[in-house]
């Protein structure tokens, strides 16, 4: 049941970064860096954003359907996007 909860709360915390990258896109500005200027990094944020909502919701699904084990499927996807993410993004910051 733990593993449950603490799933739940990782799943909303996924679609919490999901909707603050949507909301960086109205923005000028996303975290310290002026992202107006460089058009590569929007899409990169959009797709981010979409990929972690899908994965919120896969994440969803496997804890409530599929034994324990199968929920390491959600973590590590996840940490991949964002890993993912997080190297694009300092590339493009360069």
């Amino acid at each position: 049941m733990a593993i449950k909860f603490l799933m739940i709360i990782f799943v909303i915390f996924l679609f919490l970064t999901a909707w603050y990258f949507f909301f960086a896109l109205n923005q000028e500005k996303f975290l310290i860096f002026n992202i107006s200027q460089n058009d590569k990094i929007k899409p990169l944020i959009k797709l981010t954003a979409i990929l972690l909502i899908i994965m919120g919701f896969v994440g969803i699904i496997i804890t409530f359907t599929l034994p324990k084990m199968y929920n390491f499927i959600t973590l590590g996807v996840s940490a991949l996007i964002m890993t993912y993410f997080s190297f694009r993004f300092t590339s493009l910051n360069s």
